[in-house]
């Protein structure tokens, strides 16, 4: 009941109420992963993957640091 104590219609939230304008949730989903797909297929993206892009930080940031393998394992050794 509301406010003004008129019965609310049973079929109000349902799917195909009156409450139901615009696309579904399967819907929706079904339209972004088309558009994340197109744009994850844009040739910018396809060059970044391929490393045709220059990243300016692995020209300043070597890849293989030589950290101590004692090292590592000290960051993942429990604490007392």
């Amino acid at each position: 009941m509301t406010n003004n104590d008129t019965p609310i219609p049973a079929n109000r939230c349902c799917p195909t109420g009156p409450c139901s304008k615009g696309s579904s949730r399967r819907q929706f989903m079904i339209a972004a992963g088309g558009a994340m797909g197109t744009i994850a297929a844009h040739p910018l993206f396809a060059a970044i993957d391929s490393g045709q892009i220059d990243n300016e930080y692995l020209r300043i940031i070597p890849a293989d640091k030589q950290f101590s393998p004692q090292w590592l394992a000290s960051l993942y050794a429990r604490g007392e």
